[in-house]
C-alpha cells in the first residue's frame, strides 16, 4: 500500500548545513527532496540509523556534481505521521 505524499520540513541544523551546499549540487538533493516527500514509504527511503534510542532514516545516496550526500530524516510525532523532518544532509 502507498502512503500519500508528506510535506517536508526542515531543523535548523539542515537549513544550515543545505545553506552550505555548492549551488552546483542543489538541485540534485532538491531532487531527492521532492522524491523523499513522494517515496518516503518505499524502502530504499528508509535505510535505518540508531541514535541512542531514537531510530532515523537515510535516503539513498545523492551523487550531485561536487559531492555524494544522504539526507537524514524522521517522521512527525503524529500518528498517522503528518510531515516529514529532515534533520541533516550531509556529505558522505
Amino acid at each position: 500500500m502507498a502512503m500519500r505524499p508528506l510535506a517536508a520540513m526542515f531543523t535548523e541544523v539542515f537549513n544550515d548545513l543545505y545553506g552550505n551546499l555548492p549551488a552546483a549540487d542543489v538541485p540534485k538533493v532538491d531532487a531527492m527532496l521532492d522524491r523523499l516527500e513522494k517515496e518516503h514509504a518505499h524502502p530504499e527511503m528508509r535505510n535505518v540509523i540508531r541514535v541512542a534510542n531514537t531510530t532515523l532514516f537515510a535516503t539513498p545516496r545523492i551523487y550531485a556534481p561536487t559531492a555524494i550526500y544522504r539526507i537524514t530524516w524522521c517522521y512527525d510525532g503524529s500518528d498517522p505521521p503528518t510531515a516529514i523532518v529532515c534533520i541533516t544532509v550531509a556529505e558522505i
